[in-house]
């Protein structure tokens, strides 16, 4: 009992004195600086492209520029892709996703696997 007590006091201590932080905040054009951490990125879906070839079947979604003049985009997998609604209406449109940074050929990518 008196162990309890102490190690959710010690827990209650450590989380006053290091609060959870929220991800960084980023634009399209300056993720490539932050691969390997997890950010917000922002930007304006340039486009929405899904090829049928791909074994995996992704959805892209290219920020500020369509393809191939784009510098980032959030992927989102056949298995995710029953979680998001239709992202087709995202295109034009202001919108912020949050994950670990990845570079894939070039360009930095974040794995989109809830819509939220």
């Amino acid at each position: 009992m008196l162990l309890s007590r102490i190690f959710i006091y010690t827990w209650l201590c450590y989380l006053l004195a290091f609060p959870p932080q929220a991800p960084k905040t980023v634009k399209a054009e300056e993720a490539k600086a932050a691969i390997g951490r997890i950010v917000t990125v922002c930007g304006v879906v340039a486009g929405v492209y899904e090829p049928r070839r791909s074994k995996r079947n992704p959805t892209i979604l290219n920020f500020d520029y369509p393809y191939p003049r784009n510098e980032f985009a959030a992927v989102i997998w056949k298995k995710d892709r029953p979680r998001f609604g239709d992202v087709k209406s995202l295109e034009g449109k202001q919108t912020c996703v949050t994950g670990e940074v990845y570079l894939y050929r070039s360009r930095a990518n974040v794995r989109l696997s809830e819509a939220s």
